[in-house]
């Protein structure tokens, strides 16, 4: 066998995740899409990333930033700093909370991390910008969501994301993304339920799926339905 010994490089900090935590919201693995504004304005919002010093040398003042873009224009916010050894994954947090404040449209959330020493490979300093929409009545929560699931003896599987709802709406429609594996003339149902997972508040069922609804997004109308402020899959 062949071994080679590599040195690392003295500075390299990498972007190992990001979150939000939410000030009123349960799901804080389940980030929002799109947001209504009656709910949006509810909402308040703490940022923190973990990052990782890969390289041989002490890293000082290791920070990350959020660059946020908003209807009204761009602010930056910036985390606490630590002097971050090397090998060791850090925790840094925003103190500055973040509101949906500026109305319907675009928001998005622009990571990076840095310290004070030139970073040997900056490609892995950086995330994905995060876009979260401001809409007018639409909730939409399909970030790495991976869904509340469950099934009863004798039933289907059912699966859907959860929703905390915070201000009083009514639930008018259900947008679905039917998958490409799926097959025109099969049948869905659309149920909605409150926290207790029991009987169904709203339903639509028996939905048969066409050709121009496999791999595309579909809404469907449901009776409506007034939603308290609290949990709903």
């Amino acid at each position: 066998d062949d071994i080679r010994l590599t040195v690392p490089p003295a500075n390299d900090l990498v972007f190992k995740g990001n979150y939000y935590q939410t000030q009123r919201d349960t799901g804080t693995a389940q980030y929002y899409t799109r947001l209504p504004l009656s709910q949006a304005v509810l909402e308040t919002i703490q940022f923190s990333a973990n990052v990782e010093n890969t390289g041989s040398a002490m890293q000082p003042n290791t920070k990350f930033t959020n660059g946020i873009t908003t209807p009204a224009g761009f602010t930056q916010y910036t985390s606490n700093t630590l002097n971050t050894a090397s090998g060791v994954t850090d925790s840094l947090i925003i103190a500055n909370t973040f509101g949906f404040n500026d109305g319907v449209g675009m928001y998005s959330f622009s990571y990076a991390t840095s310290s004070d020493s030139v970073d040997s490979n900056p490609n892995d300093n950086v995330l994905d910008t995060v876009t979260v929409e401001v809409t007018d009545s639409t909730y939409s929560r399909d970030r790495n969501a991976a869904g509340n699931f469950w099934y009863g003896a004798g039933s289907s599987f059912e699966i859907g994301p959860l929703f905390d709802v915070l201000d009083t709406v009514k639930a008018t429609s259900v947008s679905i993304a039917v998958g490409e594996n799926s097959v025109a003339g099969e049948a869905i149902s659309i149920y909605i339920y409150d926290g207790s997972l029991t009987v169904p508040i709203a339903s639509r069922e028996f939905i048969i799926l066409d050709s121009a609804s496999i791999g595309s997004l579909v809404t469907y109308a449901i009776p409506e339905v007034l939603l308290l402020p609290g949990q709903y899959i």
